[in-house]
């Protein structure tokens, strides 16, 4: 039995879901805690529903924030294909595969040149210190491993800085946090 794990709530905003206006809520999380837990985005709906959607491996954190952020701003959501979309266009690079997506999830957004303006400020952006420290530390918590490849690779490019939380997670022992190749 599987229960959502939520590492950070978005903002809480009226959308159409499944063609119908609700309020929901973004979040960070996964779909269980351990080795097998699905690390993305999801959506709080009324009625106690959700909606997630995540990768197995690589546990992307700053990823899936930045999935968050895009999925906040869509106007429109069709359950699982729009957070799949929202994850895959919040990566750094598109691939291929992912211009499938930003086409798909521009009607979201009215047009590809908000989707990609939105895209542009989102990807420029990081989680600020106190929601990188709890979401780490709810993770932690439910043990799910985060990749740190990520979160050096922000620090690198000086969009992250090495705080001491920040410095404290990146020299975890590997048994709590994955590193990647």
């Amino acid at each position: 039995m599987s229960t959502t794990i939520i590492a950070l709530r978005g903002e809480t905003s009226e959308k159409i879901v499944n063609g119908e206006r609700m309020l929901v809520t973004p979040f960070v999380g996964t779909n269980e805690s351990g080795m097998l837990a699905q690390l993305g985005i999801g959506l709080l709906l009324p009625e106690n529903k959700v909606f997630t959607w995540g990768l197995v491996i690589p546990h992307t954190l700053i990823q899936s924030w930045r999935g968050m952020k895009i999925l906040e701003q869509a106007d429109t959501i069709f359950s699982n294909e729009t957070l799949c979309a929202c994850f895959t266009v919040a990566s750094g690079s598109i691939q291929n595969t992912a211009n499938y997506y930003i086409k798909a999830l521009s009607g979201s957004f009215g047009s590809v040149d908000k989707l990609q303006e939105v895209r542009r400020e989102v990807l420029a952006s990081v989680p600020n210190e106190s929601e990188l420290e709890k979401m780490i530390t709810v993770l932690e918590t439910n043990y799910v491993q985060v990749d740190v490849n990520e979160i050096r690779e922000e620090v690198k490019v000086g969009r992250l800085a090495m705080s001491p939380s920040v410095n404290r997670f990146l020299n975890k022992p590997n048994h709590t946090f994955r590193t990647h190749v």
